[in-house]
């Protein structure tokens, strides 16, 4: 960047070698920075980002280190290599494919959060017990795609933007609502491609991880629909435009490496086959080795790169895999006496890599996530912290003896998924401390900005009590020496009067003041043009019968006297001057009193909002019953309502289980609603509940809006039959037949709604909250079996009889449990 920025700007670059010239302490300092700026290091990312080592020089961009609560620190891995992606996409089919996409959002610029719905078939096809499968719910999955950067799913809740992106509005106009059909990765290259609907509708999300990244939306055919930044370099022949097709050929197909190659990258910086292709023509030649034409690679990190493409860490991996003295920073080429040896152990190690690569790709492998840590500490020492220093889909050979951070995997059963948990809590835990860098410097601006306002108001005040102070001083200095005063302007009235010219008069004053005359010692200066004079006078009044200080002589101050009024007008003047100094002293304090107050609301406002920006918070997982309309009874029985005749179905098929109670009522638009007893040993569900959930279900009926008064009515399940009574048909979904002796009626029912809020009691406050929702329904639930003829039209089955006696229970007046 840095050549071609000079090659670009030759005349800044004249300019500052010029400037180089004349200051030789500059030139040093330039020559340091290029000499430091040479020295580089490669750091654990998805591409050749190479970090300058900070020299005296500033450089433009500097972003090799960033600083955690005051400790400078090494910047940790933030971008995915080849071998992350492929770990990823591994992960993503396993757990994503199937799923429908309900939305996107904006994180920032660069960052997008997809939501999608997982069906309960899916969830149950993925759970590893009988019985969790067939509890399975619908469940919702986010995934983060920063472009560039990242993609994984996430269990955390990031703060969104309030509306779309044109880009995001387009995107949710092809793919919001469809099917994610598939996820793969083109070859061995950074760029995966995401695969929603079928046939005609179908269109596809390619999202590339180097060089600044982008992401790409494209129809079946591959024509760009819309994309995040446009490219075009006419030197390669790529151009990734609107209404063009995306160039699929561009990438790293997937090979096996043999022996023959790693002797040409050693050699050239190129593959068997790119030697091959590139024969005749200099210009691919030049492509293949980006930039660095026929020049043989100088270090094993250099031909790996070139050659196959592997990051650093990774190229570093196989270099000490294969037992090469200095890792991957060793020089090429090797000696004679053990070239063959080398050879044979970097092949060994590539055919490895890529023998793991294809694994994970198939299935066939899963990754071993790993996060490396590392302790940093200021200058002196102190202060030690632990931070991230890498992560990779399974150890590598350079990482082996570090410190390794170890995540709980909460809920994470298949191990394909693993490093998908992994790389979420990495990523969430450096958002987490940029967010909490980025919330102290807000409120170290808002502090420092109120503190300088602080400042202002008192150096204002000061400076006003001040002048008021010293026109008050100056008044009565002349009030002290009222004679001396008048004979120092009758002096210079009487001169002037005379017809003397100011500068004689300047003079005179000069040879008086030399002869000793008191007169001529006061007068200071002359400012005639303004009918002024400046005099000196001291308060010789203080010390009379007293010592004078030492030296023997009073502080003299400087005092401006009109030469058209008397020494006592000239007090009233400087009188005057006091007295509205400190009216404006008021004032100012008054309205400055109010501005301290504006800022330190500010202030507050802005810290307020560093506390609620940025926060990163684990993503609340919804309960299988937050599809119904539901609340919580008072004795602790959860109520559940159907929306539609759906929900109705699926209430009773599936979810109305013996011991629940069936509340319904003869009123249109009465909803389905059941009613679970509370936890514990309850066999039913207790009277005051069932009042409850009738009321709820008059409150959801058409007697809502005719103000009918009128009963709800309750069954046990096995009195429900979706069976019509007279002509035996099935009946339609939402519709449940009930005999009518098989009504309970209840009280009726105020119709009464409201809102109540729901929150969720810590570990440590759980035995405060253990006597909250008690059952006060004093009931008795017992099996009977019914002994009557067997002609009867009952069947002869157990049969649910619930004896209550509808009273409540008195609380204690001291406890207050209730």
């Amino acid at each position: 960047r840095t050549s071609r920025s000079r090659a670009r700007t030759p005349r800044a670059s004249d300019a500052s070698r010029q400037g180089s010239r004349s200051h030789p302490s500059r030139l040093a300092r330039r020559r340091t920075g290029e000499a430091c700026a040479s020295q580089t290091r490669v750091q654990g990312s998805g591409h050749h980002q190479l970090s300058r080592v900070p020299s005296s020089r500033p450089f433009r961009r500097r972003r090799s280190r960033f600083t955690v609560a005051g400790v400078s620190c090494a910047m940790p891995k933030s971008k995915f290599t080849t071998f992350d992606i492929a770990a990823e996409v591994a992960a993503l089919r396993r757990s994503v494919l199937g799923c429908w996409l309900a939305n996107v959002y904006d994180l920032d610029s660069r960052t997008y959060a997809f939501k999608f719905n997982k069906p309960s078939g899916a969830v149950a096809r993925d759970a590893d017990t009988p019985a969790a499968a067939s509890d399975a719910e619908s469940e919702k999955i986010h995934i983060i795609i920063e472009s560039g950067n990242r993609f994984h799913r996430t269990k955390y809740e990031r703060a969104k933007n309030d509306a779309p992106s044109k880009f995001n509005a387009k995107l949710r106009m092809h793919v919001r609502t469809k099917r994610l059909n598939d996820v793969r990765q083109f070859g061995r290259d950074r760029a995966v491609d995401f695969t929603f609907g079928g046939g005609d509708t179908e269109c596809h999300i390619i999202v590339e991880f180097y060089g600044q990244g982008n992401i790409i939306l494209t129809d079946k055919n591959y024509t760009v629909l819309t994309l995040l930044r446009t490219h075009r370099d006419d030197a390669k022949g790529v151009k990734i435009l609107g209404n063009h097709t995306y160039p699929l050929d561009r990438f790293r197909a997937f090979k096996q490496y043999e022996r023959e190659d790693v002797v040409c990258a050693l050699a050239s910086g190129m593959t068997v086959d790119d030697v091959a292709a590139a024969d005749g023509d200099a210009d691919a030649a030049d492509e293949k080795t980006d930039g660095a034409g026929t020049r043989s690679p100088g270090t094993i990190r250099e031909a790996l790169a070139r050659a196959f493409g592997y990051a650093p860490p990774f190229a570093e991996h196989v270099a000490l895999t294969a037992g090469i003295p200095n890792g991957a920073s060793a020089s090429l080429p090797f000696d004679d006496a053990v070239r063959d040896a080398y050879i044979d152990a970097l092949t060994t190690a590539v055919q490895g890599l890529e023998s793991w690569f294809e694994g994970v790709t198939t299935g066939a492998v899963v990754a071993t996530p790993v996060v490396t840590t590392k302790m940093d500490s200021k200058a002196d020492g102190s202060e030690a912290i632990e931070i991230f220093d890498d992560f990779s889909p399974f150890p590598l050979k350079q990482n082996e003896g570090k410190p390794v951070k170890e995540f709980p995997m909460d809920g994470v059963t298949d191990p394909a998924c693993a490093f998908d948990h992994v790389v979420d809590e990495y990523f969430t835990a450096l958002e987490s401390q940029s967010g909490v860098l980025a919330r102290r410097k807000v409120e170290a601006q808002a502090i420092t900005k109120l503190e300088k306002t602080l400042k202002d108001v008192e150096n204002r005040a000061a400076q006003l009590e001040l002048e008021r102070e010293k026109e008050e001083q100056r008044a009565v200095l002349i009030e002290y020496n009222l004679e001396a005063v008048d004979r120092a302007l009758d002096a210079v009235n009487s001169a002037l009067a005379s017809g003397m010219s100011w500068t004689e008069l300047e003079m005179m004053i000069k040879e008086e003041r030399r002869l000793g005359n008191p007169v001529a010692s006061m007068i200071k200066s002359l400012d005639l043009e303004k009918n002024q004079i400046t005099i000196t006078l001291a308060n010789h009044l203080d010390y009379v019968g007293e010592e004078k200080p030492s030296g023997g002589k009073a502080k003299r101050v400087t005092v401006v006297v009109d030469l058209g009024l008397s020494a006592h007008a000239n007090a009233s003047v400087h009188f005057a001057a006091k007295k509205k100094h400190a009216e404006k002293f008021g004032k100012t304090m008054e309205a400055q009193s109010k501005a301290v107050a504006i800022a330190e609301a500010k202030a507050k406002a802005a810290i307020e909002r560093a506390g609620n920006s940025a926060a990163i918070s684990r993503a609340r997982q919804t309960l299988w019953f937050e599809k119904f309309n539901w609340f919580v009874t008072s004795e602790n029985c959860l109520v559940l309502q159907a929306k539609d005749a759906t929900q109705a179905e699926m209430l009773i098929s599936k979810y109305m289980l013996p011991g629940d109670a069936f509340v319904h009522a003869d009123v249109t638009q009465a909803p389905v609603t059941l009613v679970k007893p509370p936890p514990g040993d309850y066999r039913a569900v207790p009277s005051y509940s069932l009042t409850q959930a009738g009321a709820a279900v008059m409150c959801r009926s058409s007697a809502w809006t005719s103000r009918a008064v009128t009963s709800a009515w309750w069954t046990t399940p096995n009195c429900v039959s979706k069976i019509a009574a007279l002509a035996g048909d099935k009946l339609p979904p939402g519709v449940v037949n009930v005999a009518r002796v098989d009504k309970q009626f209840l009280p009726p029912a105020q119709l009464v709604m409201g809102f109540g809020l729901m929150f969720v009691v810590s570990e440590k406050n759980v035995d405060a909250h253990k006597n909250d929702r008690l059952v006060r329904s004093d009931f008795d639930v017992t099996l009977e079996q019914d002994e009557g003829d067997s002609d009867d039209d009952d069947d002869g089955g157990d049969v649910v009889e619930i004896k209550r006696r509808d009273r409540v229970e008195p609380s204690d007046d001291g406890d207050g449990d209730g």
